[in-house]
């Protein structure tokens, strides 16, 4: 099922809701993996048509050891649809509550996708016993800056190198 988040200003979508009809929902149950990054994929198409530029949806009970045997293939999972969400220059993002901060934080990380972020519902964590929410928006907001300073860096480095090339990055 979807739901569409509405903005303030006429007909403006900025994101999209992706739920599932299972329990468990998300990419984690290997049963419902595949039908659902598909669901995932054609609910990104049909929002990039209406110009939405954000999805987002629980990913299930991420496991806290990345040694589990369900990480990996779920990380797959969630790589392959953050490439598919790139094409269309869009954001997958998770909602906080059935893992603690610093797993989706893992996740983001091991996915290797800039595409990918936190949609910080602070009710679910408390539902949930996952984390305080000050807690988690100090992790969370410790990512972001480390991914802008990251992202700084990368334009410092682009723009030494076509302002004169080699030279001009060991300056």
């Amino acid at each position: 099922t979807h739901s569409v988040l509405l903005h303030s200003e006429l007909f403006q979508l900025p994101a999209l809701f992706n739920d599932f009809e299972h329990i468990n929902a998300g990419l984690v149950p290997a049963a419902f993996r595949y039908e659902r990054m598909m669901n995932l994929e054609a609910g990104a198409d049909f929002a990039h048509k209406l110009g939405v530029r954000d999805m987002i949806t629980h990913m299930g009970f991420i496991p806290e050891d990345p040694n589990d045997p369900v990480f990996v293939p779920f990380c797959d999972a969630v790589r392959t649809v953050a490439e598919h969400l790139q094409k269309n220059g869009q954001y997958l993002l998770f909602e906080t509550g059935q893992e603690t901060p610093v797993t989706l934080m893992r996740l983001i990380q091991d996915t290797g996708r800039t595409n990918l972020g936190v949609n910080l519902d602070p009710a679910n964590l408390i539902l949930y016993g996952k984390a305080n929410s000050a807690d988690a928006k100090a992790k969370v907001e410790q990512q972001a800056a480390e991914l802008k300073e990251a992202k700084r860096l990368i334009q410092q480095y682009k723009d030494k190198e076509s302002a004169g090339g080699a030279d001009a990055m060991l300056k």
